[in-house]
């Protein structure tokens, strides 16, 4: 963002924090998705291993979003020279 030349830099970090990471509604949504994911992996067993793995592991700890970083500027006014 340095080389940019941005002025007035504002930096969001846009997380969506769950109450609970272990949310019903978002566990049940995400059975389907790693369904996809290792039927996408078939003849890969290793991919397939290590999805089902993950599905185990968010049914252990949980699941959030990952967050985003939002970083705002504006362009530096331009000198006339005359």
């Amino acid at each position: 963002m340095a080389g940019l030349g941005l002025v007035e830099m504002r930096m969001e970090d846009l997380s969506e924090v769950h109450e609970s990471p272990h949310d019903p509604e978002i566990m049940v949504q995400l059975d389907p998705v790693s369904d996809r994911y290792i039927q996408r992996a078939e003849g890969h067993p290793e991919l397939q291993a290590r999805s089902e793995a993950l599905r185990q592991r968010i049914k252990e700890v949980g699941f959030d979003g990952a967050t985003s970083l939002l970083m705002i500027g504006k362009k530096a006014e331009l000198e006339c020279q005359g």
